[in-house]
């Protein structure tokens, strides 16, 4: 999840396992996808747009383009409102991303819960006009999701449930691609700092590590032990360290 113009947030889903038939509403590319992005190798990256200057971008970097306006694939929803209404076939996508590369390391770890952290079954996190509640449910094991004060929901599967939680804690700066005539936020993902988990209940206060762009990102214990995550979704919510989103 990361901050975008006007206070709002987007996501940046990345699929390499359990593939959904159609994947949607498709959005427009910001600059912190592609410095995201460069850690998978080549993945391949649906989108439905951006500025021309990040457009051109996206076409000489090292990823297979998807592009809605020259891939196919996409078709509009009616039935809802517009841009909230382009969606995609992943059998088409995967047709067209022969290229992209396999899933490989990221810096992510999965395995038992560690000792340590706190309990803890509720954690709330806000940009300036959107806001995010994660609430533990012992039933489900899982992380369930609210947006705005209402359930966060697919349109087949229910409320969005992610196994582990991170509150990523970074620089928050502006893009250099204007966005509507104006530069949108740029989460610098290249660094380090602080991060909090969230799993099983627990909330575990970690240090994230991303020495370089080529490369994942590393979430290590107090004890220098790395941080392991629960087998499922890892959400990672990009959220400024010291709580300032440009305009």
């Amino acid at each position: 999840m990361i901050p975008v113009e006007g206070g709002l947030s987007r996501f940046l889903d990345i699929i390499s396992s359990h593939l959904p038939p159609v994947i949607g509403p498709v959005r427009s590319a910001r600059q912190t996808d592609i410095k995201l992005l460069r850690q998978f190798g080549r993945p391949a990256f649906a989108f439905s747009g951006a500025t021309p200057w990040l457009l051109r971008v996206v076409e000489h970097k090292h990823i297979v383009n998807l592009y809605a306006g020259v891939t196919g694939g996409y078709y509009r929803n009616y039935s809802r409102v517009a841009p909230y209404n382009l969606f995609a076939t992943t059998r088409t996508l995967l047709h067209e991303a022969r290229h992209a590369s396999k899933a490989r390391d990221i810096g992510f770890r999965f395995g038992p819960r560690p000792p340590g952290g706190h309990a803890r079954n509720k954690f709330s996190i806000s940009y300036p006009a959107a806001s995010f509640t994660f609430r533990w449910s012992a039933h489900r094991h899982r992380w369930l999701v609210w947006m705005d004060g209402a359930r966060a929901e697919t349109t087949d599967r229910g409320q969005l449930r992610p196994a582990t939680v991170v509150i990523e804690y970074t620089r928050v700066g502006t893009s250099k691609f204007l966005e509507r005539g104006v530069r949108p936020p740029f989460a610098f993902t290249v660094g380090s700092g602080r991060a909090l988990v969230l799993r099983n209940a627990t909330a575990y206060r970690v240090h994230w590590s991303r020495p370089h762009a080529n490369g994942g990102t590393t979430f290590t214990l107090p004890s220098g032990k790395r941080m392991t995550f629960a087998r499922g979704q890892v959400w990672v919510v990009l959220a400024s360290r010291n709580g300032k989103y440009p305009a």
